[in-house]
């Protein structure tokens, strides 16, 4: 599940056109934790997941859903 949440934070920040460092400073992550949770290395823990949410516009269940690419 990691993978598939990892994947989609990356579809919709590259949607955005940020930045890894611009989403590291934007949750006050290391750049190392953001490119942890893009390659499914670590569990986004939720509090982020609706962070990043709030960002994207989109509805925090939206990244455990499975994406065409």
């Amino acid at each position: 599940m990691a993978g598939i949440i990892g994947r989609n934070i990356t579809i919709y920040r590259e949607k955005l056109g940020l930045t890894q460092e611009q989403i590291s400073r934007y949750l006050d992550k290391n750049l190392d934790t953001i490119r942890d949770y893009e390659n499914g290395y670590l569990v986004v823990p939720m509090n982020v997941l609706v962070s990043l949410s709030h960002l994207y516009s989109i509805d925090a269940y939206d990244f455990l859903k499975k994406m065409e690419v």
